[in-house]
């Protein structure tokens, strides 16, 4: 009897303990659920105050973490056909979509420092603008500042605005064995870092007017060349996230992506690097 007993205690106890590491593990879920939901409304809260709107110029501005990006609200792993443009201007929205499922990027909960972003696979996903563009709506040309909160892990073109059939003039943003390049107002006129930004959470600000082409990373000056070249060609284009409207593609994770159509004041850059720097937790240098 004493054996039983001692059997029956211990089946008691085990289920005692079973218990509470059940509340315990339920506890510490809901904390983390609470500490996530706290960090995404916060800077929600820092995009709703953010300098952007108060900017003249603003092209398109897309983000991963306000309810209005979507058309429903996704969770972790969910593929994503739209990106909605956060312009107040309902009839001037720049949206970015991907029609094909197999080629829509997949939406990360906890990318950035606790907050989302897009994964593009670097095989075949893309999102492009659902509307082209004519060379004079998307500049005037020669006169842009474009800021991307982005990581990149391999591949080509993470962002383009081009013809294909003539390639001039165009805006690229790839990667070139680790180094940032910026290609504007063409292929030829190119800007080529010499630091390696693989895997690297970031801020990249791509700056050019009919004088300078220069890019900035996190704040500091990465690469700059002369920029005195102004194409003025009459014909549309579409702007492609993740690859170059069909090939070319990038494996990366992109939060965040801000477009002028104008080469903004370095005061008004700074507070748009300032505003991104403080949402995502990337020190600016």
């Amino acid at each position: 009897m004493a054996i039983k007993i001692n059997k029956a205690f211990s089946l008691i106890e085990l289920s005692i303990v079973i218990l509470i590491i059940g509340i315990l593990v339920a506890g510490v879920t809901q904390s983390s659920r609470l500490v996530r939901q706290f960090t995404l409304n916060s800077a929600r809260n820092i995009t709703q105050g953010s300098p952007v709107y108060s900017i003249p110029g603003l092209m398109t501005w897309i983000e991963t973490t306000m309810p209005a990006s979507y058309d429903f609200e996704p969770e972790d792993g969910n593929a994503i056909a739209k990106v909605n443009d956060l312009d107040i201007v309902p009839s001037a929205r720049l949206n970015f979509i991907q029609n094909t499922s197999a080629k829509q990027p997949l939406y990360k909960t906890n990318s950035f420092n606790g907050l989302p972003s897009l994964m593009f696979d670097g095989v075949d996903d893309e999102l492009i603008t659902d509307q082209s563009l004519s060379v004079a709506q998307f500049s005037p040309f020669n006169t842009n500042t474009i800021f991307m909160v982005i990581r990149i892990f391999s591949g080509v073109v993470f962002f383009k605005y081009e013809r294909k059939s003539d390639a001039v003039p165009r805006v690229g943003l790839e990667i070139n064995n680790g180094l940032l390049r910026f290609d504007y107002p063409d292929g030829p006129r190119m800007l080529v870092g010499t630091t390696n930004v693989l895997g690297k959470p970031m801020i990249i600000t791509a700056n050019a007017d009919k004088i300078n082409q220069t890019l900035f990373v996190n704040g500091s000056t990465y690469a700059n060349r002369a920029n005195s070249v102004n194409f003025n060609y009459n014909h549309n284009a579409i702007i492609s996230l993740g690859g170059n409207n069909g090939d070319l593609y990038v494996r990366c994770d992109i939060a965040e992506l801000i477009v002028f159509e104008k080469s903004l004041k370095t005061e008004d850059r700074k507070a748009v690097e300032q505003y991104l720097s403080r949402k995502w937790k990337i020190p600016l240098s």
